[in-house]
């Protein structure tokens, strides 16, 4: 929900995030790759539910919708739920369709 894939493209909060990762983009580029599911689509083979706003200033939604579109061309299992007039929220319905997305593919195996 309203989640972030790329890690290197994000510019906010640098000072947390590099206290939390032990270092900057800069100084540990590998850690924040690890860290970034955008570069890893081939290891994301259970379902994923994604629940994104397009006005979302925080963070914004592109990489999560890139990646999706990746993940919907590798035949991966997912919901993208795009909230046009919504920001760095989820809304109760959005949030509702992404975790019975989730019961839905979890009670079918």
């Amino acid at each position: 929900m309203n989640s972030l894939a790329n890690h290197f493209e994000y510019e906010k909060f640098q000072d947390a995030i590099a206290a939390s990762f032990a270092g900057s983009k800069w100084m540990i580029p590998l850690e924040f790759k690890k860290r970034s599911a955008a570069y890893w689509p081939e290891k994301l083979n259970m379902p994923i539910a994604f629940t994104v706003g397009k006005q979302d200033s925080v963070v914004s939604p592109e990489s999560v919708m890139r990646l999706a579109s990746v993940l919907q061309i590798l035949g991966r299992s997912i919901l993208l739920n795009v909230n046009e007039t919504g920001g760095h929220e989820t809304g109760y319905e959005d949030a509702y369709d992404a975790m019975a997305f989730m019961w839905e593919k979890a009670n079918k195996r």
